[in-house]
């Protein structure tokens, strides 16, 4: 058994009580890993995600990914350093996108294997800076013929942030990441939108539709 420092607190969200109790079963075998929060995908889970955080949070993606973008931003206010990942049955492109935005670490298939799931808990526990996708070729390919039109998942996080007024130390520490890789996340986004400073990325991120004031990372 792990010491208490090295365990993985792991919380579950899913639609399934079923589907909930076998996961939890099979993650609890593990050694090093500890399920202490199970609820219902549409639960106010504020509270115990506050009271005892988690390190990885499995968000059941449900069927248009809205109820688990709402859970994804909640889970972010209450306890920001949780790494989400999705568990969803479909992997359509535009969901994993809408989700990777919203904040999800990863987005597998519920058909994933329970040890590619173990591994993708240990690899986002230790690694700060990780996305893992889990997705049919044919989405993967979709979300590659968007990539050059669109700032990935971690730059809209920053451009999000940039527009709310913060400094890139404040976003430094917002999302657990060392100032002078926000510094090149910026750069990366100037060179994406053609942006001369933070001012113009963030009027042309909003112009493109890649930013959106109601955004609840805004608030």
């Amino acid at each position: 058994m792990e010491s208490g420092a090295n365990i993985i607190k792991v919380g579950i969200v899913d639609r399934s009580m079923l589907f909930r109790a076998g996961l939890a079963r099979m993650l609890n075998a593990e050694p090093d890993i500890d399920v202490m929060m199970e609820a219902y995908l549409g639960d106010d889970v504020a509270v115990p995600l506050r009271a005892e955080p988690p390190d990885v949070l499995l968000v059941d993606g449900g069927d248009s990914g809205a109820e688990a973008a709402r859970l994804i931003q909640v889970a972010r206010q209450a306890s920001p350093a949780a790494k989400v990942v999705v568990l969803a049955m479909h992997d359509r492109p535009r969901v994993v996108e809408s989700l990777l935005s919203a904040g999800a670490r990863a987005y597998m298939l519920k058909s994933t294997t329970p040890e590619e799931l173990i591994t993708v808990i240990r690899t986002l526990h230790r690694e700060v800076d990780r996305v893992i996708l889990s997705v049919s070729q044919d989405t993967l390919n979709m979300l590659k013929e968007d990539d050059n039109a669109l700032l990935s998942p971690r730059e809209r996080e920053v451009i999000s942030l940039v527009y709310s007024g913060m400094r890139n130390a404040e976003i430094a520490e917002r999302l657990f990441i060392a100032e002078g890789t926000v510094k090149r996340h910026l750069t990366n986004i100037y060179a994406k939108l053609g942006a001369a400073s933070r001012m113009d990325a963030v009027n042309k991120a909003v112009a493109i539709g890649l930013l959106f004031p109601e955004d609840p990372v805004l608030k």
